[in-house]
């Protein structure tokens, strides 16, 4: 809920360097101290918790991992028809 408070100078002042020191914007900042002094946790995710990275096997093999995916595609197709002349 948007609400407007007077602060003095140096609050403000302060709440700016403890944002900028965090790399966290001023509203965020004020809020999470406004909080403890309230006795109430800070709202901040858990870096753990926020979100996952699902990984799984391409199946690229190893020789392929620096190609761009046209030049896989090429050896694959060289591949291809070396085992087809082969036969």
């Amino acid at each position: 809920m948007p609400t407007s408070v007077m602060l003095d100078d140096e609050l403000v002042a302060a709440l700016r360097k403890r944002a900028d020191e965090l790399d966290e914007p001023l509203e965020r900042v004020a809020q999470d101290i406004l909080r403890r002094g309230l006795g109430q946790p800070p709202e901040t995710p858990d870096p753990q918790t926020s979100f996952r990275v699902r990984t799984f096997s391409s199946g690229l093999k190893p020789e392929f991992a620096h190609l761009t995916p046209n030049q896989i595609l090429d050896r694959m197709d060289d591949e291809y028809y070396e085992k087809k002349l082969q036969q």
